[in-house]
């Protein structure tokens, strides 16, 4: 029983190591989409994340505030998120 109690102890860190993923989505289709990348670059963010195929995003900063979320909604577009990156 120790022996558990050290194992989920020590996995607690890992969750709060998993971050969020920010993109540009059109209702009501699923996943990122243009201008996701380009919206990223011009608002100076730097860690693009392609491990899901249609959930490309910026895990860097805070995607829903000032830039990033002014120029997907400029674009016509929502700000969707992905957790556990």
């Amino acid at each position: 029983m120790k022996f558990l109690g050290g194992f989920t102890t020590l996995l607690l860190p890992l969750g709060a190591l998993a971050s969020t993923g920010y993109f540009c989505e059109n209702t009501p289709h699923v996943g990122a989409v243009a201008p996701t990348y380009n919206c990223g670059k011009q608002c100076g963010l730097d860690s693009y994340n392609t491990q899901f195929s249609t959930y490309h995003c910026w895990v860097d900063g805070d995607g829903v505030k000032s830039c990033f979320k002014k120029c997907c909604k400029d674009a016509g577009r929502e700000v969707g998120t992905i957790s556990g990156l």
